[in-house]
């Protein structure tokens, strides 16, 4: 019967082999679907022009509100920019001045026909020189290397760049690698990436690299200087590509990936986010960047949705230009900074803001907001002291009288009666038990 038993098991797992064999699996790519532009269909949005890159989103990078999406949520091959993680992680997790070694790991990816800065093993650089040749050279090596001196390994650093996605809320990345390089299972999409930009963009040091022209990495235990130039066109003046309000960004190129670019604009207080994946051309990609830039900085604005009262963090609205602040509904939920209040136009997420929940009960009554909050109940103030005087004269401190004193007064003597009663019922049980207990015993004893 065993013997049985375990044949028919055997022949089972064989049959959903071969089943599982015959249905192809699905690629988390699909280099083949072409994609509108759908914010053009988001109710009183402003129409925005074509883009030829294959995806594309335009983000406001302090309140985070999509502004433009052509493919935003569809995987697509990174390529370098990958790179703007790996430098957010080395950002979050290294010292600037740390020395780092190059070892066989980053040595494997530094062959001929890769980006790379071609380094010598056991050949020492800081880990802010490491940051400017992963940014500004687009060194893979370099970047392979940084992912073993933070996590140990390759495949741990990818882990630590998963999870950290998930944290920023990326909805359809998975990274394998620091550098880029080609990798079925190495996947992002322009609204990922819009994320993970924004991000990077909170620290001062990435800000500085990544609008650099130009960087002299000084000479090393093993090497003379290395002189890089940028490859964001977008930052240099008299290029035909070059934006004034651009500061800077990442490009990225593989022959699947085609090219693709992350650049952050900044224009009158306002800060953006474009992202454009899968073009051939460099000088279209760049010029439809901006291209919406020029259409986000012209047909949205900021509104302050505050109504004067104290935020924790937050606040703000971006809206198109035909719209008013009256026209945004909230709503609202509890958090552990405070109460999150999530800013809606025509359905779509436009701001965020996050108030303390004493603000909150004074806000909700001034402006329409859905969600149950649950509002403390006030808590009883202390005695408070005052001077009056005595019969003879002289000042005492006496506390005042406070609403209900009385009542609760009688209330806890009450209560201490009753607790006293209760005890002495108690006491009263357990001596009669005694009594009973030895009066058995003396009649046991009379017999």
């Amino acid at each position: 019967m065993y013997k049985r038993l375990k044949r028919i098991i055997s022949i089972g797992i064989m049959l959903l082999s071969l089943v599982a064999l015959s249905v192809p699996a699905k690629a988390a790519v699909d280099l083949n679907a072409v994609f509108s532009v759908e914010s053009d269909g988001w109710e009183k949005w402003p129409q925005a022009p074509e883009v030829q890159g294959d995806t594309a989103v335009v983000i406001d990078a302090d309140t985070g509100a999509v502004l433009y999406s052509k493919g935003m949520d569809a995987a697509r091959f990174p390529a370098s920019i990958t790179k703007v993680m790996t430098a957010l992680l080395v950002l979050e997790n290294c010292d600037l001045n740390g020395q780092v070694t190059m070892t066989e790991t980053g040595m494997a990816d530094a062959y001929s026909g890769s980006s790379n800065c071609l380094p010598q093993l056991g050949e020492v650089f800081t880990v802010e020189q490491c940051l400017q040749m992963i940014l500004i050279k687009s060194a893979n090596d370099v970047a392979t290397q940084m992912a073993e001196y933070i996590a140990g390994s390759v495949q741990n650093f990818a882990d630590m760049m998963n999870a950290r996605a998930a944290q920023l809320g990326c909805i359809n990345t998975h990274f394998s690698n620091a550098n880029g390089l080609e990798n079925d299972e190495h996947y992002t999409c322009a609204y990922d990436m819009a994320l993970i930009m924004r991000e990077a963009l909170k620290y001062d040091k990435f800000r500085e690299i990544i609008a650099m022209l130009d960087v002299t990495i000084p000479s090393t235990n093993l090497s003379g200087a290395r002189y890089y130039e940028t490859h964001v066109q977008m930052i240099v003046p008299g290029n035909p590509c070059y934006y004034e309000s651009c500061i800077g960004g990442k490009t990225g190129y593989t022959d699947i990936s085609r090219c693709t670019l992350v650049t952050c604009a900044e224009k009158d207080g306002v800060s953006l986010i474009t992202v454009i994946m899968g073009h051939p051309d460099w000088n279209v990609i760049c010029l439809e960047s901006s291209a919406l830039y020029d259409y986000a900085f012209q047909n949205f604005y900021r509104v302050d949705m505050s109504n004067g009262y104290e935020m924790v963090s937050g606040g703000v609205a971006v809206l198109p230009v035909s719209a008013t602040a009256e026209e945004v509904e909230a709503t609202a939920e509890q958090t552990e900074e405070g109460v999150r209040l999530t800013y809606l136009y025509g359905g779509r997420t436009v701001g965020t803001g996050v108030m303390s929940i004493e603000n909150y009960t004074q806000y909700q009554q001034t402006v329409s907001v859905t969600g149950e909050i649950e509002i403390p109940q006030p808590i009883e103030p202390e005695d408070v002291l005052v001077n009056v005087s005595s019969s003879d004269g002289e000042d005492i401190q006496k506390p005042v009288e406070k609403q209900g004193s009385g009542s609760k007064f009688v209330a806890y003597l009450a209560i201490g009666i009753l607790g006293i009663l209760i005890l002495l019922c108690v006491i009263l049980i357990f001596v009669g038990s005694l009594r009973r207990k030895r009066s058995r015993k003396r009649r046991k004893r009379r017999r």
